[in-house]
């Protein structure tokens, strides 16, 4: 049965006219009709004619012209249904095995919740069964979709004809080209204005997180008064989109001092990107480590280079620095 079959309390009546079996006739022309349907009677009940139909319509407007409609014959007596026979809806075993159809097996809740996607390029559409007859009655259900294409950014979903709603990620955030792939199964839920896509996306989290550049052994610098480039401290990363940069740099100082300040900074080529980090070096410790981490928030797309650079206010002539560790981690911007 394509759909659940309703009961009717108290309902009877009888053939206006013989059912025809073979070729099955499609309407049972009765004297009433039931309040519901779709729904199941029994024609002949208690009787060696008894006949099961389900029923998904009704028709007429008096007792001369009622009809039951897109009649099926499920099981009892095979052969002509006399007129006058009995007409009954009763609790039979059909009204209670269609639940166990319907809602407790896999087969019979797919329909209520999966489709697969029948519409265009970031347009989806599909049909669910049986259908919902607004929105409003679905906010909070979660649905299932098989996209047939390619997400190329922003994208509707329209559920059985009730009209396209936004698909959004993270609450509030619109699709990036990518997020949804063809073949890929989708949820969604409705939040009573737009569908949330609750699924992950085929851009995982951390797509487009890379090691943009990594130097293990920079070159050596001696210091000056003033900030310069560490040889061999720099840094180039390729960026496709906006994105934030993570900037990390080791260096060693070392050399015949005492109390000395030493700073190091990152240097995009036009400003400083956040601030120096000092410290004062002593001749107790031969090699001392200095960690500089920053972050370029932003950084438009194309090549960019940042530079490692350092500078010693003191005994610069006898301090030399070696850059241990640069390395840069590009992350797309949301």
């Amino acid at each position: 049965m394509p759909s659940i079959a309703k009961a009717n309390d108290k309902f009877r009546t009888a053939l206006r006219s013989t059912w025809i079996s073979s070729p099955a006739d499609g309407s049972l022309l009765v004297s009433a009709v039931p309040t519901n349907v779709p729904t199941i009677v029994v024609v002949g009940w208690n009787t060696a004619f008894e006949t099961v139909f389900s029923v998904t319509g009704k028709s007429g407007s008096t007792a001369a012209d009622y009809a039951l409609t897109g009649v099926v014959r499920l099981r009892g007596y095979v052969g002509n249904l006399a007129e006058n026979s009995t007409v009954n809806c009763l609790n039979n075993e059909e009204f209670f095995n269609q639940y166990s159809g319907a809602i407790v097996t896999a087969e019979g809740l797919k329909p209520l919740i999966y489709a697969a996607d029948a519409g265009s390029t970031d347009s989806y559409a599909i049909v669910l069964s049986p259908p919902p007859t607004s929105y409003a009655l679905i906010t909070g259900v979660s649905i299932n979709f098989k996209a047939n294409t390619l997400n190329t950014g922003a994208a509707t979903l329209n559920l059985n004809s009730l009209g396209a709603k936004t698909i959004l990620k993270m609450n509030d955030q619109a699709l990036a080209t990518g997020d949804i792939e063809a073949g890929q199964i989708v949820t969604v839920v409705y939040d009573g204005t737009n569908f949330q896509m609750v699924s992950t996306s085929a851009v995982s989290a951390t797509t487009g997180v890379s090691v943009a550049d990594e130097d293990n052994a920079g070159g050596s610098s001696t210091t000056s008064s003033t900030f310069a480039n560490i040889t061999g401290a720099d840094v180039s990363v390729v960026l496709a989109t906006t994105s934030n940069v993570l900037l990390l740099a080791s260096v060693q100082a070392y050399g015949n001092v005492d109390f000395a300040p030493y700073a190091i900074q990152w240097h995009d080529g036009t400003s400083v990107i956040g601030g120096p980090m000092q410290i004062s070096l002593r001749s107790s410790n031969p090699r001392t480590t200095v960690v500089c981490n920053t972050v370029v928030v932003n950084a438009t797309a194309g090549t960019k280079t940042y530079t490692l650079q350092h500078r010693s206010t003191d005994n610069t002539s006898s301090l030399t620095a070696d850059a241990i560790n640069t390395l840069a981690i590009s992350i797309p911007s949301a």
